[in-house]
């Protein structure tokens, strides 16, 4: 936690002298400006991460959920213009200073919704490799930005046990892979249990073969509700 204030701190220093620019209006001051984070949100209009068919409020349509691990899913877009842009540079150009709208992102997307007050945060790690590259577990960091707004704990439920990417592999790669790379964290879980209420959260729904394998491993694990928030679904296009 303290790594991560400095971090920031940081990059709050160094924005002085070369100060960041919204993605969206280029005004300068932050990576995604608040007007254009309030923008974002009204263009939502609510699709199934799946199937792409219209739904009310939820990404996650009646009849993809029979088949679903998720009680419900949640996204703020697809992954076009500053959203793009924004979790791009995020996720591999190391700015760090994205997190903040990011968060902000998600815990407006979520605010209208019937979450548990209980629900706990729970975000997947980055492969040891990338963070290395990055200097920093960007949704870990995201995590730990969420929890500074909404009443929430972060829970560290999952551990990777391999140093592999997903992002050149096809959707059956992707769905077999993920089996053999994501694992319960089986020393936290014995000192601090499962939550009755969890929500996933990640940057890019792309196959949805992590979140997937995720909330099977937390249903085996005892976990009730699990809910999944993502900035961006990817266009099967």
């Amino acid at each position: 936690m303290v790594i991560i204030t400095m971090l920031l701190l940081l990059d709050d220093l160094l924005s002085l002298i070369a100060p960041h620019k919204c993605k969206r209006c280029g005004v300068v001051g932050s990576t995604l400006c608040q007007r254009c984070i309030n923008d974002t949100l009204k263009e939502i209009n609510p699709f199934c991460v799946y199937c792409g068919a219209m739904t009310n409020n939820t990404n996650l349509c009646g009849k993809c959920r029979k088949k679903s691990p998720f009680d419900d899913i949640y996204a703020v877009g697809y992954r076009r213009g500053a959203l793009k842009h924004l979790v791009g540079d995020y996720k591999y150009h190391s700015e760090a200073a994205s997190c903040r709208p990011i968060a902000q992102l998600l815990c407006d997307r979520l605010a209208p919704t019937d979450l548990p007050d209980d629900v706990a945060i729970v975000y997947i790690p980055t492969i040891p490799a990338h963070i290395r590259r990055r200097g920093f577990d960007h949704m870990g960091l995201v995590a730990r930005q969420i929890r500074r707004i909404l009443p929430c704990h972060v829970a560290s439920l999952f551990i990777r046990v391999d140093n592999t990417s997903q992002h050149e592999l096809s959707e059956r790669q992707r769905h077999e892979r993920i089996k053999s790379s994501l694992a319960l964290n089986a020393k936290y879980i014995a000192r601090h249990g499962v939550p009755q209420s969890v929500l996933i959260i990640d940057d890019i729904w792309t196959t949805g073969a992590t979140l997937e394998w995720a909330a099977i491993l937390l249903h085996r694990a005892g976990v009730e509700k699990i809910y999944a928030g993502v900035i961006c679904r990817q266009p099967k296009d």
